[in-house]
């Protein structure tokens, strides 16, 4: 596991041989809930203890569960202990003391099909750096220390005493072989690239289509950022220990007489600071908008205008919960909104957040009545009261006409003195369109 000749320089502090086999080991233990998460970061530790002693020739080792505790960070002796009899069980190392035993030729059923889905043999070496290592020993996200490694299958290699340090690597595929979301293979690429270990290269895009992004592992100096913000941080404390040694001498006039800083404001008026209100408008929705009840509602009532989805009281539950599983979930969170509310996607909505939806809209509806109600509603009603009024009043024109009509047959044979005057009424009658009575000047 020590660097061979020759080679020392290939990798900056060096670096750590682990077999394909080995990774596809620890990963499918892990996600068969075989072994811990504690119990991969220790395996992973052991590898890297074992390179500080290849060092020291001619000494006996000596090896305790305190080390391996002080490597992880955060980690009690209780659970490094329980963590190497879970290692010891499913025969992936054997500890003690004196002697850590990792067997690279024994190799899982599970471990094989995912060394044949990489296109590798299960023996080939996978040169990890150091430093990367350590990295990957302290890192709490699961998903994303088995991501990382399976970047270091696809990207590490030990060819004619070089090392290459180039590769494809395509999340689906890394998701679907390891077990993992795509998400996390994802998430872990930000992770490395922003501590400098992977670095992204251009390639066309039907060759990423079909092979995956490629990735070169940085062999130099990874990790800058790191280091960067260690040094800020011991640089933040001596000035802070210097100022409060009183060894920086500040002139207090000089600080008063000072000009800087003492130019005249721009031409706007002084006072108090006011925001002019911005129009809330769904083809410009922003993260404060799903913040916000208010402007949650006045987006309701445009996505109803706009045909996205019909009026209703579950709809407008459904929409709010759009809004809390989008802020809840990483990526975009209104590009992620628009599409459940416009494809009506209520299937990927949990019944946490559609709890905490409907409590929200309880609270905002006490003291707004009339939100996330149907705005052309009371014009409906409206419309139907004055129809129901216009039924009444055609009833009484057609029951005035059949009166007149029984007077007249009434009249015919008896009294033929009231018949004209009958008639003459009936003429000066009439039944407008909208079935209401009106008298003819």
């Amino acid at each position: 596991m020590c660097r061979k000749r020759g080679m020392e320089k290939s990798i900056y502090g060096g670096y750590v041989v682990i077999t394909v086999g080995q990774i596809a080991n620890i990963c499918t233990a892990k996600r068969e809930k075989r072994v811990s998460f504690a119990a991969l970061r220790v395996y992973l530790a052991c590898f890297e203890i074992l390179a500080k002693r290849c060092v020291s020739r001619g000494k006996k080792p000596s090896f305790q569960v305190t080390e391996i505790a002080k490597l992880i960070g955060g980690a009690t002796d209780d659970t490094i202990s329980r963590a190497l009899r879970e290692l010891q069980r499913e025969k992936l190392l054997n500890w003690s003391e004196t002697s850590i035993t990792i067997n690279p030729m024994l190799i899982s059923e599970e471990a094989k099909e995912v060394a044949e889905a990489l296109g590798t043999s299960q023996k080939r070496p996978v040169p990890i750096p150091r430093r990367l290592l350590r990295t990957l020993v302290r890192h709490t996200k699961p998903s994303e220390v088995i991501a990382a490694l399976a970047h270091c299958a696809r990207c590490l290699f030990i060819k004619a005493r070089q090392i290459t340090c180039k590769g494809f690597v395509k999340a689906t595929f890394i998701a679907r072989v390891f077990g993992i979301a795509e998400r996390a293979v994802h998430s872990a690429r930000r992770w490395l690239i922003d501590l400098e270990f992977l670095v992204p290269q251009q390639v066309h895009q039907l060759v990423m289509n079909r092979w995956g992004a490629r990735f070169g592992i940085n062999l130099k100096q990874g990790g800058k950022k790191l280091r960067k913000k260690a040094v800020d941080n011991s640089k933040s404390e001596s000035k802070s220990q210097g100022e409060s040694a009183g060894l920086k001498n500040i002139n207090p006039l000089k600080r008063i007489n000072n000009s800087n800083n003492q130019k005249p404001t721009s031409g706007r008026r002084s006072g108090i600071l006011s925001k002019t209100p911005r129009n809330i408008s769904i083809s410009a929705i922003t993260l404060d908008d799903l913040h916000r009840m208010s402007s949650l509602e006045k987006l309701y009532q445009q996505a109803i205008s706009a045909k996205w989805l019909p009026a209703s009281e579950r709809n407008a539950r459904s929409f709010v919960a759009a809004a809390v599983r989008a802020t809840k979930v990483p990526g975009d969170s209104v590009r992620i909104f628009v599409g459940i509310v416009k494809k009506q996607l209520w299937n990927h909505i949990t019944h946490e957040q559609e709890d905490r939806a409907k409590q929200v809209m309880t609270r905002f509806c006490e003291k707004h009545p009339e939100a996330f109600r149907e705005r052309n509603k009371g014009v409906k009603l409206q419309r139907a009261g004055k129809s129901r009024e216009v039924s009444q009043m055609l009833k009484e024109a057609q029951s005035g006409i059949a009166e007149i009509g029984d007077s007249w047959k009434y009249h015919v044979g008896s009294e033929h003195a009231l018949l004209p005057a009958k008639l003459e009424q009936a003429r000066n009658r009439k039944v407008s369109k909208a079935g209401v009575l009106t008298h003819v000047a």
